[in-house]
């Protein structure tokens, strides 16, 4: 079951909301231009999952804790993550073959992966000025991310502290570009 089920709309507006869920707590398929804002998620899978298709959705001001997949973003473009927090889940952000997508001041923490780029995980993202830290692996994680349509991600600004394995660890990763970081 979901907490909230978008499909084939576009531009609404879902705020201050309480969604805790066995499955998935937002869901957007095929669905554009939505503004996700100050909701708090708890799921058991995925806190807020933008699937094939979604694009141009801002996520902001959120809570999302103790899911599978904090905020899950495949296959879709110029999504904006911004000023949320997500803690206690398997991967706290996780973009899948998705491109153009701004992650941008969260905090994260207490996940197993702060933020992680996976399976081309797209090119053209951002992620920037966001609080990374006390994740059991990686703070920050590319993942398969050279392939000719991956790569040129930006990772920069961040604060990246107390992860157990790395700040930032590239995986089979070309062409991206990390910078004025405080990593520790």
């Amino acid at each position: 079951p979901y907490g909230i089920y978008i499909k084939d709309s576009s531009y609404n507006n879902i705020s201050f909301n309480n969604i805790s869920s066995p499955s998935i707590g937002i869901y957007l398929s095929s669905a554009d231009d939505n503004n996700i804002q100050n909701n708090n998620v708890s799921s058991d899978y995925y806190g807020i999952y933008v699937s094939q298709g979604s694009n141009n959705n801002k996520i902001t001001n959120s809570t999302i804790k103790d899911c599978l997949y904090g905020i899950y973003v495949a296959y879709s473009y110029s999504t904006n993550i911004l000023n949320n927090t997500i803690t206690n889940s398997t991967d706290g952000i996780l973009l899948e073959n998705s491109d153009g997508t701004t992650i941008f001041n969260n905090t994260v923490f207490g996940n197993q992966n702060g933020i992680h780029l996976i399976a081309a995980g797209g090119s053209g993202n951002t992620i920037e000025n966001n609080m990374i830290y006390s994740n059991a692996i990686y703070g920050i994680i590319l993942e398969n991310s050279k392939t000719s349509t991956a790569g040129n991600n930006e990772i920069t600004h961040n604060e990246i502290c107390n992860n157990n394995e790395s700040g930032i660890y590239l995986y089979s990763s070309n062409t991206n570009s990390i910078q004025r970081n405080e990593i520790s």
